[in-house]
This record gives structure tokens, C-alpha cells and sequence, in this order.
């Protein structure tokens, strides 16, 4: 009796002073392994360095496209002389611009399948050429067009949203947020007076003319930015998945030889 008390004392302070002993990787080759592949949603942290630059460049698309958005308005009857039609329908047609961000849930759905750059890059691209070619057709044509370049405006807007709620933590994503909401400010403090100074001199087309390709130019660079920052996620991911592969691989045959 003693003895069996002893050896139960003993493996008793073996068992309290014995690490556990990890758990086995899941096995990342396994179809199912839900680390197989890079989730789409899952957007790292990126260096403060490289924040700042996307924040910049976001801001920067935020600034003209808010302008894409508003100068309309500002410049309606010029407009509403160039396409030939009363002020009041012009309104009614920038209505159904409006009208088309009923769209924006779907949007949403493809920023949470992690296409930010997608969004970003595209969304820039048609809203600048319907900037563009917009004063180039006729009330209808305008108001397609403008109506598809406000709702690729507003899929820019859902991505830059979607990515500044990943990399900010809760302490600094109410500034982060309110830097890009000045773009409302920036846009007619900075964009609406060229495209002023454009229709003075070279009429009512001009502010269309300015506007898209500098939306195109920001939204790519935004885009082309953010694009670089994934494309080094996913070669981290790339490179820890075949850490974890090996690491299993030992284990097997360490397994395999016991």
C-alpha cells in the first residue's frame, strides 16, 4: 500500500511540474482546414508607414469623387443649358443618380469578401469615364451614366470604409474617419473652384473634363497602393502555411519512426 501511495505522489508532481503538450496543427494540405487559405475578409495590419500613405491616397479619391458627386449642383445651370433642358429636370436627373445607391448592401457584401482593391480600382475607372462622357449624350445618356458613376463613387467609399474598420482599432478610428470626411470640405474648398475656373474659360464640359480623369488618377493610385499591401499579406500567408507543412511533415515521420 505504501509503495502504490508513493508512485501515486510521485506521477501526481510529475503530472503538475510536466508542460502540456500541444495541441497537432491542424493539417494546412487537408481540403477542409479552414487555414488552407487566406480568408478573404482578413486584411492584416499594415506598417503605420504604409497606413498613412493609403489613408493619404484615400483621401485624395474621397476629395474628387465628393466633388464627381456635388459640383453638378453647384454648376446646374450652366448644365441644364448644355444638355438643352429646364433646371428642374436636371434635378430629376441627378434624383436618379441618387436613386441608384439603393445599391449599396451589395456593395457592402463584395467589400466583405475582402475585393477592396477590385472596388476600388473599378469603382474610380467607370465613375471617371462617366465623368467624362457624360456632357457627351443626352439627358438620358447623362443620367445613366451619372447614375452608374455615383454608385461605383459609393463602392469607393464602402471599401475605403471597410478597410480603415480593420487597420484603426476602436481608438483612433473616429479621427481616421473624420480626416476622410473632411473630403466634403476639401472638394469645395479645392476641386469645385478649378472646375469654376475650367467652365469660365472653356465652357460647361470642362468641369466634367477635369474631373473624371483626376478621379481615375487617384482611385488607381489608391488602388494600386492597397494592391501591394495584399499581394505582401498573401506572401506571408504563402510562407507560413509551408512553415506549418513542414512542421506537420516532422511530426509524421517522427510519429512514423516511434
Amino acid at each position: 500500500m505504501q509503495a502504490s501511495a508513493d508512485r501515486f505522489v510521485t506521477a501526481s508532481r510529475l503530472a503538475e511540474v510536466s508542460p502540456t503538450p500541444p495541441p497537432i496543427a491542424e493539417n494546412p494540405a487537408d481540403p477542409r482546414s479552414d487555414t488552407d487559405q487566406l480568408q478573404p475578409a482578413d486584411l492584416g495590419s499594415a506598417h503605420p508607414h504604409e497606413r498613412h500613405r493609403i489613408l493619404a491616397a484615400f483621401l485624395a479619391t474621397r476629395v474628387v469623387g465628393n466633388a464627381f458627386i456635388r459640383f453638378p449642383y453647384v454648376f446646374s445651370t450652366a448644365i441644364a443649358a448644355g444638355l438643352d433642358i429646364r433646371l428642374a429636370a436636371l434635378t430629376t436627373l441627378l434624383g436618379i443618380r441618387e436613386l441608384f445607391g439603393i445599391g449599396t448592401p451589395l456593395l457592402g457584401r463584395l467589400a466583405d469578401a475582402g475585393h477592396l482593391t477590385r472596388l476600388i480600382w473599378i469603382g474610380s475607372i467607370v465613375a471617371g469615364l462617366a465623368c467624362i462622357l457624360a456632357p457627351e449624350t443626352g439627358p438620358v445618356g447623362f443620367a445613366l451614366l451619372f447614375a452608374t458613376g455615383g454608385l461605383a463613387k459609393l463602392g469607393i467609399d464602402v471599401a475605403q470604409n471597410s478597410w480603415i474598420s480593420h487597420q484603426f482599432d476602436g481608438a483612433r478610428r473616429g479621427q481616421v474617419v473624420g480626416v476622410l470626411e473632411s473630403s466634403w470640405a476639401l472638394a469645395f474648398i479645392v476641386v469645385v473652384p478649378i472646375l469654376g475656373v475650367g467652365i469660365q474659360h472653356w465652357g460647361w464640359r470642362a468641369a466634367f473634363w477635369i474631373c473624371g480623369p483626376l478621379l481615375i488618377l487617384a482611385g488607381t493610385t489608391a488602388g494600386g497602393l492597397l494592391g501591394r499591401h495584399e499581394d505582401r499579406l498573401l506572401l506571408q500567408e504563402s510562407a507560413a502555411h509551408a512553415v506549418q507543412r513542414s512542421e506537420q511533415r516532422a511530426l509524421e515521420e517522427a510519429s512514423a519512426a516511434a
